[in-house]
């Protein structure tokens, strides 16, 4: 997704090490007393998981900020001039702090919103299961703030459930999948999953996972939540054709930073929401010099927009001059650019490549 002005963004500052075979997502103990040995919250679940195999911390661009005296990017930062974080006090200024209380999304899709209203801009969209926290519920919109990116934003309060002590035990691994209310492909569905939806199943029926909210998803559109796909570049290339929604991050519709981070959280790796984020996130990847030779699964960054390299030859965006996720020759988007003034600013080389 494009810019917007772009503080420094906060992410969790977790000193995570490589997870050890025996504290995977099937031994929910032994994670949650990983969790609590590397300091993250009970509600962080399925992030824990996410860093714990990604065998890497993020960075902390927030302690920077405060060394600096800059503003906390209120993108990834719960706060407001009426309302804000608890874990903010002392770092900002609000009439009020309160706790987040964990929740999770409750339908295929939960789009965040800039204001609480339908005609808001759409900033960001977080997948069923994901974990969320909610600082406020008001006239039927919950401010709330994404766990796994930090994004903040307003969604609707029938989007969202209570919190399970379950970890995710699959990820929806097809464009799209449905969740019926029985073991039936016949039942009317309840809802339509995106790729990426995280399932936490409790049986299995008939062909179908039993999930803990009493929804069936067909097992075969299913893969275990921590075995990611390690060719992100190819998860993304599904992508091919599906138009070009600003804050997008499904089949429906897709931004040029959410088809990266939808690449790279099926991957098993974290990353942050907005093109700017990605740019600027040095625990993502290695910063290289633009001009440098690009490899697959490279991201090069123009102002407000982010593209990766298939090869050296190819690039895959998701932009609004096509208005569509496109495989297109890097000359052509060089020369497209260049005529407006523009050029490549960096390459970062995703760690996860090594």
């Amino acid at each position: 997704m494009g810019e917007r002005p772009r503080p420094p963004q906060r992410l969790l500052a977790l000193h995570a090490k490589r997870m050890d075979k025996k504290t995977e997502v099937s031994g929910s103990l032994e994670v949650q007393a990983r969790m609590k040995e590397i300091g993250i919250p009970p509600i962080d679940h399925h992030l824990a998981v996410l860093h714990l195999r990604s065998g890497r911390p993020p960075t902390s661009t927030e302690s920077r900020a405060r060394k600096q005296g800059m503003k906390l990017d209120p993108r990834c930062n719960a706060v407001r001039d009426d309302l804000a974080d608890s874990r903010l006090r002392g770092q900002v200024q609000a009439a009020r702090f309160v706790e987040g209380r964990p929740a999770l999304v409750a339908t295929g899709l939960a789009d965040l919103r800039r204001k609480p209203a339908a005609t808001a801009p759409l900033d960001a969209q977080l997948w069923y299961g994901e974990s969320l926290s909610v600082f406020e519920c008001k006239n039927g919109w919950a401010w709330v703030q994404g766990v796994r990116d930090g994004y903040v934003g307003f969604t609707p309060v029938q989007a969202l459930a209570g919190a399970s002590d379950l970890l995710p035990s699959h990820q929806v691994s097809v464009p799209l999948t449905y969740r019926f209310p029985e073991p039936s492909i016949k039942a009317p569905p309840l809802d339509s999953l995106p790729m990426g939806a995280l399932l936490r199943s409790i049986a299995k029926r008939d062909g179908f996972l039993e999930l803990h909210d009493g929804g069936y998803v067909f097992v075969r559109h299913a893969a275990s939540a921590d075995c990611g796909r390690p060719d992100w570049a190819e998860t993304a290339q599904r992508f091919l054709g599906v138009p070009y929604l600003w804050g997008g991050r499904s089949f429906g519709g897709i931004d040029c930073s959410g088809l990266v981070q939808t690449g790279l959280l099926i991957a098993g790796h974290s990353a942050p929401r907005d093109s700017d984020m990605l740019r600027d996130d040095e625990a993502l990847g290695r910063a290289l010099a633009p001009n440098a030779p690009r490899q697959r699964g490279d991201l090069l960054f123009s102002p407000g927009h982010v593209i990766m390299a298939l090869d050296e030859a190819d690039i895959l965006h998701a932009n609004a001059y096509h208005l569509a996720t496109v495989r297109e020759a890097f000359s052509l988007f060089a020369e497209r650019i260049a005529a407006r003034g523009e050029a490549i600013t960096l390459l970062r080389r995703p760690y996860c490549l090594r």
